[in-house]
Order: C-alpha cells, then sequence, then structure tokens
C-alpha cells in the first residue's frame, strides 16, 4: 500500500556549462504528484543557472522554447521544497533527481 501523504517525483535534465567546473546536469524539468490521487502537485519547467549546451531533448523532452520564460532554478527549488516538506518520496532513479535538487 501506499503511505499516506506519499508523492511521486520525476526529474528531467539538461546538460549547462557554469564556469570553470566544464558541464553537469542541471535541472530542467520537475513534477511532483500525489501518489494516491495521481493529481500532479507541482509541475514546471526550470530555467537552470548556466549556459544550456545540451538540452538532451531526445531523453528529456526539453527544448529552448519549452525553458523560456520559466521559473528560475532558486524559485522552482523553494517551491518544490514546500511541497515535499514532510511527505514520503517515490520515484525511478531517484538518486539522479536529488542531485540536481
Amino acid at each position: 500500500s501506499i503511505p499516506e501523504g506519499a508523492v511521486a517525483l520525476d526529474c528531467e535534465m539538461v546538460k549547462v556549462r557554469s564556469g570553470r567546473s566544464g558541464e553537469r546536469f542541471a535541472l530542467g524539468y520537475c513534477c511532483v504528484v500525489d501518489a494516491a490521487s495521481q493529481e500532479p502537485l507541482w509541475s514546471s519547467c526550470v530555467r537552470p543557472n548556466g549556459q544550456v549546451v545540451d538540452y538532451v531533448t531526445r531523453f528529456s523532452g526539453l527544448d529552448e522554447a519549452r525553458l523560456r520564460g520559466a521559473p528560475s532554478f532558486e524559485e522552482a527549488k523553494a517551491e518544490i521544497a514546500q511541497v515535499l516538506r514532510g511527505r514520503f518520496v517515490i520515484g525511478h532513479g531517484l538518486d539522479a533527481d536529488w542531485k540536481v535538487l
């Protein structure tokens, strides 16, 4: 059975160049869904920090147009943290999702 208040988390990544650290993956989209009702609690593209060098569209479905006008990473991170606070989080490959959050 699904724990009460559980949510499912999924993140899509883009590759960015940031300063001297070279290329890294960054958050490009995040969705949080109530695991019981399957209602979305938060879903949005995210404008990552750094210059996007690869949208990884083949896997992420993201492109420049989808990220245009999206909330900044800082705004998204704060909103996502609020939604996840105190919740049991389930998902596939969560270690990669946590790294970009």
